[in-house]
């Protein structure tokens, strides 16, 4: 199933989407606001989010301790993209460089994303949630600059396939 949600929304209502099994691709407008477990234990195959990553990691979709979303791919907006879904480009999060400005890497952020390989995260970044990269199985190489504080409960439970830590 295709859920496509148009750029006019502005707000997903609490539980909107939660548990919804079938969903296959989910499109997402660049700008919205989550209720509470909007998505929650969806288990969704692609996530097309016609934003970017900066703009995602402001989401809060992920305000507890908690696996609230699950993608195995995650793709953003990007002229220059990888995949086309809907006449639109987008590219696959395979490599991931966090941006400067994001102080914390929330709970489950990134967990389920079985195409991501590598992620660099910054000196700025002083925390990495619980679960953040949980199962994510394809997750080889981690990069995280000196000034990150602390990495919470299971933050890189990926399978055991991490080769390089730095």
């Amino acid at each position: 199933t295709d859920v496509i949600i148009p750029e006019a929304v502005k707000t997903i209502g609490n539980y909107a989407f939660s548990e919804c099994k079938s969903i296959e691709n989910l499109v997402l407008p660049a700008a919205f606001e989550a209720g509470h477990r909007a998505f929650s234990y969806s288990n969704i195959h692609n996530c097309f989010y016609n934003g970017t990553l900066t703009d995602w990691l402001n989401l809060n979709l992920y305000p507890e301790c908690d696996l609230l979303f699950y993608t195995e791919n995650l793709c953003f907006s990007d002229e220059n993209g990888e995949v086309e879904y809907e006449n639109r480009k987008y590219t696959v999060a395979k490599h991931i460089v966090i941006p400067d400005n994001v102080a914390v890497i929330t709970s489950s952020m990134f967990s389920h994303m079985t195409t991501l390989e590598s992620i660099e995260i910054p000196a700025t970044t002083k925390t990495i949630g619980r679960c953040a990269f949980r199962f994510c199985k394809n997750l080889k190489n981690i990069i995280i600059h000196e000034g990150v504080e602390s990495i919470e409960d299971s933050a890189f439970d990926c399978g055991g396939l991490i080769e390089s830590v730095t």
